[in-house]
Order: C-alpha cells, then structure tokens, then sequence
C-alpha cells in the first residue's frame, strides 16, 4: 500500500471506530494520537476536525496518549500557534484564552526538528509568550 492509501485506509478505521464505540476511552486516545499525527504533519485541517471530535464527547476532554500527552491542551496549543503564523488573530487568542483557562498546569511537549526533545513546557509558560507574540503583532 502507498502511503496514501494507507492514511486513506486509517481515517477509514478510525471513522468506524467513532461510529461503533463513540463513548470509549480507547476510541477517544486513538482520536487524540490521530490529531497529534496529523498535526506533526502539518495538517491543520485535520487536526481542527479531530479535536472537534474531542469535544464532542465530554469524556474525550481529559485524555491523555500512550505516550503520556494530555491531548486537549496540546492540540489547542499547536493550532493556537498555526493561528498566529496565518494571522487569525482573535482564533488563536480565544483558543489562549481557554487554554489559560481550563488547562493552566498543563504541560506541553513542543516538537523539536534536529535535536533532543524539548523540555515540556506549561501552558501558563506558552500562551504568555503566545499571548507577547499577539501583542507585537507577530
């Protein structure tokens, strides 16, 4: 299988699991670590789709990955961040807001291309830097 047919043939699974299991916790994890994927990739798109889906489900909002992500908080942060690259301003602060708000010790492991993982940072740490960026205008 190419690599298009096997993301086509995941998002085929992933679907039937929503439809199938909508209140499991593994269906909510696998979700999450399908929005984290996506977003190392640079989908936004996706990744706005996918947290939708958290939303939805009241019991998807505190998940946390295999990995250890809390994925909410993570997820919000990565599109807070595309949000300010693309200029959508008053998205982006409202997603700072609610991060600030409900997830506040939070930790947030930030992706780092070309060397050791980054520390993780809280997400008081990252949207009062997010939040200095917004102020300067970029």
């Amino acid at each position: 299988m190419s690599s298009q047919e096997d993301r086509a043939a995941r998002t085929s699974s992933l679907n039937r699991l929503v439809e199938e299991f909508p209140d499991a916790y593994a269906t909510g994890v696998a979700v999450a670590e399908q929005a984290l994927s996506e977003a190392l990739d640079g989908n936004a798109g996706q990744v706005e789709s996918y947290l939708q889906t958290l939303r939805e489900s009241s019991q998807y909002t505190d998940i946390v990955t295999d990995q250890g992500v809390e994925a909410v908080p993570n997820i919000q942060m990565y599109l807070a961040r595309q949000y300010l690259e693309q200029n959508r301003v008053d998205e982006a602060a409202a997603l700072l807001d609610e991060l600030s708000t409900r997830y506040p010790d939070s930790l947030i492991m930030e992706p780092n291309t070309g060397g050791p993982p980054s520390p993780p940072r809280t997400v008081q740490e990252v949207t009062t830097e997010l939040r200095q960026r917004l102020g300067k205008g970029n």
